[in-house]
């Protein structure tokens, strides 16, 4: 029973840490290009879904082709 909780509890801690890494907020302070379309500043979320880097603000979604190195 303890090697089953265990087991779940390293389960569980792998899966937050794995999803933490795919996301950050980050905060533009002038218009930048990202792939061909412009970003307004402001605080995006990115995440990391497959090979895309999407940026999102409210209602607003850019989807990039990128890689992600740690």
């Amino acid at each position: 029973m303890k090697a089953l909780k265990l087991t779940f509890g390293l389960a569980a801690l792998a899966l937050g840490i794995a999803n933490a890494a795919s996301s950050y907020n980050v905060k533009v302070f002038t218009p930048v290009w990202v792939g061909s379309t412009e970003i307004k500043a402001g605080e995006y979320k990115v995440e990391m879904m497959g090979e895309k880097a999407v940026f999102k603000m409210g209602k607003s979604t850019v989807e990039v082709p990128a890689t992600f190195s740690a």
